[in-house]
């Protein structure tokens, strides 16, 4: 199984095999027209590799955020948020904070692969450099009468152009000696054409996917392909300016017949692609067709819905992510419009390395401890494994926040605030995706539940002021769970609780999102006690049971492994933020 963080690199390698697919059959569709247009075709191929979709998409994003209305939740994203409350979670939960422990290994097993293949092409390409920077400095000045600098190299090699900046032209020692004047100057028209189409530079373009993409059978073929097109093309270019087609192409045959084993990679010379198709196409006497209306009005249209296409998926999808925050709002205050916003906000870097908490207070104050993805799960009402995306510091860089909001604010409004406050000083933007995947779905045990009904209230009302209690925390309200860590495991407690408020807690210490099918109304005051092991762990010899053991023996409650549609919020940018 793919990882998930591993799955944006896997979707740009298809979509890039995709596209490279649909230049293919352009090419196909263009065979008998010049070959120059065929060789950007391929080049296009290839640079999309450097440039994922999600890029065009997100840009596409940026433009419409602003202008975008606010558009209606699904209505399992407003059900998750109503069940949303206060949480707390311990530092000792940290085993659970990936959404696999065997997918992580195995996503740094690849990543160290392919780090490898970089380095080894990198040292393939600086050898080669050095090679060729030696033969330049070992090379002598041949004046000819030609636009760039002419070196004589006692080294056998073929004539080449070497350099992008500055280009100079590389010819063997005696190489006048073995053609006719005839023949050089159909092989220095040749070169020269390789300098006007600056072909050293997009052979660098290339180069640069051949190192990163090393391990894409697609891009080796897309080499090939570039070096062929790349020497019709001249070929064309040369045989319109030189009369004799014989004896240009006895030019090339005499130069490969001298210096065939001389190939450089990094240099544009005479004798790539396929010598005798070369020789072939040289001497057919047919004219090369150009781009009638049609054709031009295809690659216009490719091009438009290559650009285009993703900068509309992200113009629209934008107010899926981005206007959340009022919607939220307004659901809960109707005549509220706007993006609403803490009063006065402090964000600091945290170094207390105790319990991790996100809570609102009284007074609509905000305050909490926490990891940036603990922010995100309260903010958005979404489970630790419906958050995919960003980089790996949200889950270790923990923030101290003290946010103040009008009086009235409610816990639904704290949130949508929360949300503006993570757009704004970590310059966050998400959006929303359904995919199918593995799921846990809460089910009642076969003996039947468990579960103790709610006792004479003895917790204190949600948003209530409370005093601290001699050990200094508040206590737990009314519907809230709190999650605390002891010597011998986790203990989740929580008085009048409904089942959802259990699954919002409970999908800390699982790898996949938590579904209700208990079909149990109503509030109960539930106490789990677990040990805490890392999805795919070994079983423990301890004497308290792991999550799935506990729920079944002291809930009446079990874990069903199925598939299903869940809704994931992805994570497209966050930054760290600034100071106050």
């Amino acid at each position: 199984m793919i990882s998930t963080d591993l799955s944006p690199f896997v979707n740009h390698l298809w979509q890039s095999t995709l596209f490279a697919v649909a230049v293919w059959l352009l090419t196909i569709i263009l065979r008998k027209n010049r070959a120059a247009v065929r060789y950007w075709l391929w080049l296009l191929g290839s640079a999309k590799f450097l440039v994922p979709f999600s890029l065009l998409v997100s840009l596409g994003g940026q433009l419409g955020w602003r202008s975008a209305p606010p558009t209606v939740r699904p209505q399992l994203a407003a059900a998750v948020t109503e069940a949303s409350k206060s949480f707390f979670v311990p530092a000792d939960l940290a085993p659970f904070k990936s959404a696999s422990t065997n997918g992580s290994e195995s996503s740094m097993i690849l990543f160290a692969v392919w780090l490898c293949g970089i380095i080894l092409g990198l040292i393939f390409w600086v050898r080669l450099l050095r090679r060729i920077c030696a033969i330049r400095a070992a090379a002598k000045p041949l004046y000819l009468d030609l636009p760039i600098p002419v070196l004589s190299s006692p080294a056998r090699l073929e004539p080449g152009v070497f350099g992008i900046l500055k280009p100079v032209l590389i010819l063997p020692e005696g190489i006048a000696q073995h053609l006719t004047p005839a023949q050089l100057e159909a092989v220095l028209a040749h070169e020269l054409c390789h300098v006007r189409r600056n072909d050293n530079l997009t052979a660098a373009v290339h180069m640069a996917v051949e190192t990163i993409f090393w391990f894409h059978p697609m891009v080796w073929w897309i080499r090939a392909q570039l070096i062929v097109e790349r020497e019709s093309a001249c070929d064309e270019e040369v045989v319109q300016a030189v009369a004799d087609r014989q004896v240009y192409a006895e030019g090339i045959l005499n130069v490969c017949k001298l210096y065939v084993e001389s190939r450089l990679e990094c240099v544009t010379g005479i004798t790539g692609g396929d010598l005798k198709r070369r020789v072939q196409r040289i001497m057919a006497q047919t004219a090369v067709c150009g781009l009638g209306w049609t054709k031009k009005a295809l690659l216009v249209s490719v091009g438009v819905v290559t650009v285009a296409g993703p900068l509309m998926v992200g113009l629209v999808g934008a107010p899926r992510s981005q206007a959340q925050t009022s919607t939220s709002a307004t659901q809960s205050n109707p005549t509220q419009t706007g993006t609403p916003k803490f009063d006065v906000a402090s964000v600091k870097l945290s170094t207390e390395r105790g319990a991790l908490f996100v809570r609102p207070m009284p007074g609509g104050r905000l305050m909490a401890t926490a990891p940036v993805k603990l922010l995100i799960m309260y903010a958005y009402a979404f489970q630790r494994s419906q958050i995919v995306g960003g980089p790996e510091w949200i889950n270790d860089d923990r923030y101290e926040i003290d946010a103040k909001a009008g009086e009235n604010a409610n816990r639904e409004q704290l949130m949508a605030m929360l949300q503006s406050l993570l757009e704004d000083r970590f310059q966050m933007r998400v959006h929303r995706e359904s995919r199918e995947t593995s799921v846990y779905a809460l089910v009642v045990g076969k003996n039947g539940p468990k579960l103790s009904p709610p006792k004479e209230a003895t917790c204190p009302a949600a948003n209530t002021p409370v005093p601290p209690s001699q050990s200094g925390a508040a206590p737990t309200p009314c519907g809230q769970m709190r999650i605390l860590p002891s010597a011998t495991g986790v203990r989740m407690e929580g008085d009048r609780v409904p089942l959802a408020e259990l699954l919002r807690v409970l999908a800390v210490a699982v790898d996949r999102p938590l579904l209700d099918k208990t079909n149990l109304p109503g509030l109960f005051d539930i106490r789990l006690h677990f040990i805490a092991e890392a999805p795919g762990a070994p079983p423990s010899d301890s004497p308290v049971p792991n999550v799935f053991d506990a729920l079944q023996e002291q809930l009446g409650l079990k874990l069903d492994s199925s598939k299903g549609p869940v809704e994931f919020l992805v994570i497209d940018r966050v930054e760290r933020p600034t100071a106050n």
